[in-house]
């Protein structure tokens, strides 16, 4: 029988697989454990071409928010876009701007709807009812993900959903195992995302022999491993560093171009 093993890489090997027009998802959630580093390599390999990709962002608008700043993105899917820290809370600006410009296309979904899209691509469905939402107002906002149909058995109005499956997802962990199983200390949504995408790959802080845990991902779903400790910089890795706020600020008071020149090439 074949047993499926992920490969231990480079960030430069593992993001080079992602193509033009691939569909993306990161891990993480507001300032905590987003895949900075993967996303930095991403960009780096990418910035001045004509590669566009599109985006479904759980509520991560960071990462998102510097595609959109380097000209890759050509749609995003989001539940919210904002975060808050010491300085405020801040609506990202190159998101801002390319919806105001007209730059992106983009589809405003509820954090729900997004979840179990994800959770009909980990089931491997087409579609999937989102129950209780027939009367809210996600059909008002102009969204091709969504339809209202008759249920053929009971006659009712039911709200359907598309699958989102993502063509890549990009991860960053505290642990992994020589055997490739990937360990959370503050699993979020990442066991979802990894089943519900076709490829996925995951940074992680340290590569042990050895873990005795279960983990949060199994090896079988996962397809490149980085060990790249400070995988989530300038977010946080809870039990390894906080976020820094300093670069953060940086981020926003800063061109795309400026920022990209200190901390990313």
């Amino acid at each position: 029988m074949f047993i499926k093993m992920p490969e231990f890489t480079t960030a430069k090997s593992a993001v080079s697989k992602i193509k033009s027009n691939s569909l993306i998802v990161f891990s993480g959630m507001q300032l905590n454990r987003s895949p900075m580093q993967l996303v930095y390599e991403l960009i780096r390999q990418n910035i001045n071409t004509t590669n566009k990709f599109s985006i479904v962002g759980t509520p991560n608008p960071i990462p998102m928010d510097m595609m959109i700043g380097a000209d890759l993105v050509s749609e995003i899917e989001f539940c919210f876009m904002g975060y808050r820290y010491e300085y405020g809370f801040f609506i990202p600006k190159h998101f801002r701007s390319a919806v105001e410009k007209k730059e992106i296309d983009y589809i405003e979904s509820g954090a729900y709807s997004i979840m179990m899209g994800l959770r009909a691509g980990a089931m491997n469905l087409d579609i999937i009812q989102l129950k209780n939402f027939e009367g809210s107002d996600l059909l008002k906002i102009k969204n091709k993900n969504l339809v209202c149909s008759k249920d053929p058995f009971s006659g009712k109005k039911v709200l359907l959903r598309r699958a989102v499956k993502p063509d890549f997802a990009l991860i960053h962990a505290q642990y992994a195992d020589k055997k490739g199983n990937i360990y959370i200390e503050d699993e979020l949504n990442e066991r979802l995302i990894a089943k519900a995408s076709k490829k996925v790959i995951v940074s992680v802080e340290k590569i042990k022999e050895k873990i005795n845990k279960n983990p949060a991902i199994n090896s079988f779903f996962v397809d490149y491993i980085i060990e790249m400790p400070q995988g989530a910089f300038p977010s946080s890795c809870y039990k390894f560093y906080n976020y820094k706020k300093e670069i953060i600020r940086d981020y926003e008071e800063k061109s795309f171009t400026q920022f990209f020149n200190l901390h990313i090439i």
